[in-house]
């Protein structure tokens, strides 16, 4: 008994011997990786406060929708806590501590002053909110998205700028259609979302809707459906860009096809035609236009021929195709059930609670607070649940931000509109027109105004701004469309 103590004795001791040396051997390494991920954390924000148009800003355009759904270890709370704002926060400081750096900064349009109006009434309407601790969040939330579009207006950008900007953007949807072959193709299900199986990135409701995700897929689509047609990139060639325009529509059309959203599969289908028909409107672009269009024709009857021939030769692979790659998805698309979302129902109870309210509002981020007042006395027919959002955009700023955030937010479109209509925009940019018409249609059946998505379109036509301004008049008015849209940007290369 006394060996056993003294040799229990003796392997306490020793085990806590190599503890102690454990520890004063991992305590050095441990300061020298912190020391060195501090030194490489102070490259990276030098690199990204001097050219954030490059970087920083690019990476957060890139990161949506993907980022949305990973959360990152930090003291706040959602949805704060995720990848995309922890990057939306550090481009809004990068950028501005640019601007001051700098000392040189460009006037944003009266567009932009516009917006600003509409967030400071936004703002306003938390005073008087039923919930004040909802509206406070919401407000944050739409503060850092509309002044990270004001300060991108404020950046003196080049061409290469705004290219940059739109690569990462079309960088977005190619990924996201890979991972949503990828996910069919291995034969994995997809979350189950509302009735079915529908594809988004993450298995919660809560951190991904797929109807949102199918939205946020228009911006990368438009895009490359624009390059597809025109080409012209910078760094690619003619052909490459338009090789590689066609892969990102293609991918991001299946990813937006799989999310199962009739809403979003509306809004692809007049971002495309829309695309089709401003592209044609640049002078040299309609025979473009029509190459495009005789392709997807011989597109279609390719794959229709193909499918006959497999369905009667290889039944057995048409099976496991069909299986794979068009259930549930496609079948939910096709089915005419009810929406189990019971829009009807709560549009009934929005146009109730607007009878009352829609002079002011009832503050933002309050329509399911007033939803759940409203809801017993607006004669609906059947009980969709407490504390439900609006599912229409302009509904639900017309009972958070009454009659005057409605007509500020409509200015504010119609202002786009307007900018978007200039000739050097359009030159430049003809996908943005038709993007923003896809981006309203989508949310009448959403209300999603205060997500990065939304935002973003702005954002990057805010780019498209002040890229523009280099661009000659009348003089290139002959020329091809890619030269129209870059040589004039010679100087900058």
């Amino acid at each position: 008994m006394c060996c056993r103590g003294v040799r229990a004795t003796q392997t306490m001791g020793g085990v806590g011997h190599n503890q102690d040396m454990f520890e004063s051997q991992t305590a050095p390494l441990i300061l020298i990786v912190l020391l060195v991920s501090a030194v490489l954390g102070v490259i990276l924000m030098r690199v990204f406060v001097t050219r954030p148009s490059r970087t920083i800003v690019p990476l957060y355009a890139a990161s949506l929708p993907m980022a949305s759904a990973i959360d990152v270890p930090i003291p706040l709370p959602a949805p704060f806590n995720t990848l995309s704002s922890l990057l939306g926060a550090i481009a809004i400081l990068t950028c501005a501590a640019h601007l001051l750096i700098q000392r040189r900064a460009r006037i944003p349009s009266v567009t932009a002053g516009i917006w600003a109006l509409f967030l400071g009434w936004v703002c306003l309407t938390g005073l008087w909110a039923l919930d004040p601790t909802s509206a406070f969040n919401t407000v944050m939330i739409a503060s850092s998205l509309i002044v990270l579009m004001l300060i991108v207006a404020a950046l003196p950008l080049e061409t290469k700028d705004f290219e940059v900007i739109r690569l990462a953007v079309m960088l977005s949807g190619l990924i996201v259609g890979l991972y949503a072959v990828f996910v069919q193709a291995a034969g994995a299900r997809f979350p189950t979302h509302a009735v079915g199986g529908r594809f988004s990135l993450s298995a919660d409701p809560e951190k991904t809707d797929p109807n949102i995700l199918a939205a946020s897929l228009l911006l990368p689509l438009g895009i490359a459906l624009e390059q597809m047609i025109l080409g012209a990139s910078k760094w690619w060639g003619h052909w490459r860009s338009r090789a590689l325009g066609t892969t990102i529509a293609l991918f991001t059309t299946v990813a937006i096809l799989f999310t199962a959203s009739r809403g979003g599969l509306i809004s692809a289908l007049i971002v495309f035609v829309g695309t089709l028909f401003y592209c044609a409107k640049i002078p040299g672009g309609g025979r473009h236009v029509k190459r495009v269009l005789r392709n997807i024709a011989a597109t279609i009857l390719g794959v229709v021929v193909v499918g006959v021939l497999t369905a009667y030769f290889f039944p057995r692979i048409s099976t496991i195709i069909e299986a794979r790659l068009l259930n549930p998805p496609v079948q939910r698309l096709l089915s005419v059930q009810a929406d189990p979302s019971g829009r009807a129902e709560i549009w009934q109870a929005g146009t109730l609670a607007c009878e009352n309210h829609c002079v002011v509002g009832v503050g933002i981020e309050n329509f399911a607070d007033i939803y759940n007042e409203v809801y017993p006395f607006s004669g609906a027919k059947r009980n969709v649940g407490s504390n439900r959002v609006a599912h229409n955009l302009y509904l639900a700023l017309a009972v958070e931000t009454g009659l005057v955030g409605l007509t500020l937010f409509g200015v504010g479109i119609a202002a786009e509109w307007a900018g978007l209509s200039n000739r050097r925009m359009m030159i430049l940019a003809p996908s943005l027109k038709p993007l923003l018409v896809g981006l309203l249609v989508a949310n009448i059946f959403l209300s999603a105004v205060w997500f990065k998505y939304f935002w973003l379109v702005f954002t990057v036509i805010r780019a498209a701004e002040a890229s523009v301004a280099p661009l000659a008049d009348a003089e290139q008015e002959h020329l091809l469309p890619a030269r129209v849209r870059w040589s004039a940007y010679a100087a900058d290369a």
